[in-house]
């Protein structure tokens, strides 16, 4: 094969450039073998979980770890199993337990196992849903080892579980251990030559993602369409592609349906496609199960969430896993702030102050063609065009924790969507007037 197409790329080190990719026969020995994680060896583990599904699949992969795992569906049968295998002479070390469940939740149960003393030497670990307001503190005094979120990733889970049960020296009590932070996950990737495509058209998701991508030890490549996505994955063997929905000339979805099921000459028809969407509802996934998408991430894109979905789709390529690392725990920064969410971009970016002047800068340029464009839509009547612009400014905002100016975006989005032109052309000076207030307060706290 020949010929060149140009992308945006970000090495394992350095800052992001464009250059043009030649194309030629890659080696085929671009994959290193990672190495694999401790053993829980012939440990006995009790699932809680009143999802059915879950605990299908969590009893198996916990036996595949040469545990011992049994699972019932809520806090009573819980406490008789518990009882019942005191009586057998064969206690339970370790419980997992689900927090959202009818009755009696995933604390209540807690409390009940903590207050009774036969119980002294189990082991709880908590799983929250994403987005949960639940702190792992509050856990922590209810006596749980171990705090996660859905979706349980296989390899956090795993490392979750091993740091609990690790030897301890002096009498201080281990600290509750929390899922796997980015700045810890990101050596998962140094030791593996994998490669992913990121397709996204805006400059500020692209700027974050592939940062995070960067900081996790990945190459990444950067297009800006679905038509550049295809090009990309007919001259490099990529192993994974992060997918936005919405994009100019060809989205997500289209591009998806053509790389599987064709036209098209694409190496790997069966790459990993993960859909990037800020409307992750049960309908848009359901669009993305349809066209063949193996997984989402809700926008904006967080190191943990982008970390945990590599983890489960990258380590599956010739049959290795990523390499653990256990680094000490620190939960992202959260603010209050509705203007401008410093704490949270910084997060984001994983507190990266250099990256973050870079992107606030690009922001503060783009944004204000974003919306001459967008005003210049509505002013013609171009309804479709509109909806698009305005979820452009909408992602943007999300990323640099604009979530005033987000929120006005989403609602011309809505109403363009909606046929309505004149509610969308009303809310454009409440548009202008957030951006001009969060470029005061970004300039300001830079």
């Amino acid at each position: 094969m020949g010929g060149e197409i140009g992308v945006r790329s970000t090495p394992g080190q350095g800052s992001e450039f464009w250059f043009t990719v030649r194309l030629g026969q890659q080696p085929l020995d671009r994959h290193s073998p990672c190495p694999p994680p401790s053993r829980l060896h012939e440990m006995r583990v009790l699932v809680v979980d009143d999802n059915a599904t879950q605990r299908d699949i969590l009893i198996p992969r916990l036996a595949s770890w040469e545990m011992r795992p049994s699972a019932v569906p809520d806090a009573v049968s819980a406490m008789q199993a518990l009882e019942q295998a005191l009586a057998d002479d064969d206690p339970f070390q370790l419980v997992l337990i689900d927090m959202q469940m009818p009755g009696l939740n995933g604390a209540d149960l807690g409390r009940m196992i903590q207050a009774d003393a036969r119980f002294a030497g189990v082991r709880m670990v908590i799983v929250v849903s994403l987005g949960s307001t639940d702190h792992p503190q509050y856990f922590e005094e209810l006596g749980f080892a171990g705090f996660m979120t859905k979706p349980i990733g296989h390899q956090e889970l795993k490392a979750i579980l091993s740091r609990i049960f690790e030897e301890t020296s002096g009498p201080s009590p281990r600290p509750i251990v929390m899922r796997r932070t980015a700045r810890e996950t990101l050596r998962s990737f140094h030791h593996c030559k994998w490669r992913v495509l990121l397709a996204e058209d805006n400059i500020t998701n692209q700027q974050v993602a592939l940062n995070i991508l960067r900081k996790l030890g990945l190459h990444a490549d950067a297009v800006a369409n679905g038509v550049e996505a295809l090009k990309a994955l007919e001259t490099l063997p990529y192993d994974l592609v992060l997918m936005d929905v919405q994009m100019p000339e060809m989205d997500g979805l289209e591009a998806t349906r053509r790389i599987r099921n064709g036209p098209s000459a694409v190496r790997n028809s069966q790459v990993p496609i993960i859909a990037m969407t800020a409307n992750a509802m049960q309908g848009d996934r359901a669009k993305c199960l349809e066209v063949k998408m193996d997984d989402y991430v809700p926008k904006p894109v967080s190191p943990q969430s982008l970390a945990e979905v590599l983890n489960k789709w990258l380590p599956q390529k010739n049959g290795v896993e990523a390499l653990e690392y256990h680094g000490p725990d620190a939960p992202l920064a959260l603010s209050a702030s509705t203007l401008f969410d410093r704490a949270g971009m910084l997060a984001r970016l994983m507190n990266d102050e250099s990256l973050l002047h870079t992107v606030s800068s690009g922001f503060l340029l783009d944004i204000p063609k974003q919306i001459v464009a967008l005003q210049s839509y509505l002013e013609n009547g171009n309804l479709q065009p509109a909806e698009r612009q305005a979820h452009t400014i909408k992602g943007a905002a999300a990323n640099v924790g604009g979530n005033r100016l987000r929120e006005v975006a989403l609602k011309i989005e809505q109403t363009a969507r909606d046929g309505k032109l004149q509610a969308a052309q009303a809310a454009m000076p409440a548009l202008q007037a957030e951006f001009e207030a969060l470029k005061q307060a970004m300039t300001q706290e830079r």
